[in-house]
């Protein structure tokens, strides 16, 4: 059974996080602010492109899908193929 935890149970781990070089409750909660639904679309040497959504902060994505980098395109044997650019945009959302 879960229970919610209490404002000093949370200080106390953010203040053991921070102490270990890792983020606190709040730095990690404006981070989690940034990382919202994105639409990539990764372009490829070999003129492909590929369409996909993910989680993320734009920083966190690019370096994910960083420019030079090479994602295996084969199906049956390797195709490696540079990435040459990214374009990150935000979904539209559906309103009905």
């Amino acid at each position: 059974m879960s229970r919610d935890w209490t404002r000093a149970e949370i200080q106390a781990v953010s203040s053991a996080m921070k102490a270990k070089g890792n983020m606190g409750y709040e730095e990690f909660c404006a981070y989690l602010e940034q990382c919202t639904e994105k639409v990539v679309i990764v372009h490829l040497s070999d003129g492909d492109t590929i369409t996909t959504r993910i989680h993320g902060t734009d920083e966190d994505i690019r370096a994910y899908y960083r420019v030079g980098s090479r994602l295996n395109m084969g199906m049956v044997g390797d195709r490696l193929v540079d990435i040459v650019a990214v374009d990150i945009v935000d979904p539209i959302r559906n309103t009905l």
